[in-house]
């Protein structure tokens, strides 16, 4: 799998996948209407998710419940065997039932379908607070190592006492 960051910062590369052609050019449109920063791509299989995964960069995955074959809780499984990436359950049929199992297996967020097109602006602030998310533990899970092995190949000894117990000695 390829490893690479947005194109900047600012931009987020969102991966939709759903059955229904037409929802997904309706969604993909009002999402990049409602935040420029997001670009968004689509595909109608979680198979084909699977496969560009492997070829591209996405900051987060947006996938529909019911879908033949692989649904949305099966998709999301199966990616995170193997990638951290957030992932949103996005589901005109779903129910508390399909919302407990989906986080259980690791999705970030659930958000039902709506036939508004105000409720893109939700999904859109939810996508951009799953990636930012994700960013900022990536940026801390950075620093920490970038720390740790700061202070263990320093020649000088450093040890810390946290309520008067030793916790750390390089």
């Amino acid at each position: 799998m390829t490893e690479q960051r947005s194109v900047s910062l600012d931009t987020m590369i969102v991966l939709l996948v759903d059955d229904d052609i037409d929802h997904l050019e309706i969604a993909q449109v009002n999402l990049e209407e409602t935040d420029p920063s997001l670009r968004v791509s689509s595909v109608t299989t979680p198979e084909e998710c699977l496969e560009l995964l492997d070829e591209k960069h996405f900051d987060c995955i947006v996938s529909d419940y019911q879908m033949p074959r692989i649904d949305g809780i099966s998709l999301a499984s199966k990616i995170r065997e193997t990638n951290d990436i957030p992932f949103i359950l996005y589901t005109g049929k779903g129910s508390e039932e399909v919302a407990e199992t989906a986080f259980a297996v690791g999705i970030d967020d659930y958000i039902r379908k709506e036939a508004n097109s105000s409720h893109f602006q939700v999904l859109a602030k939810r996508i951009i607070s799953a990636i930012e998310r994700k960013r900022a533990v990536d940026d801390l899970k950075r620093s920490e190592a970038q720390s740790r092995l700061f202070l263990e190949s320093g020649m000088d000894g450093v040890s810390l006492v946290v309520d008067s117990k030793l916790v750390y000695v390089n």
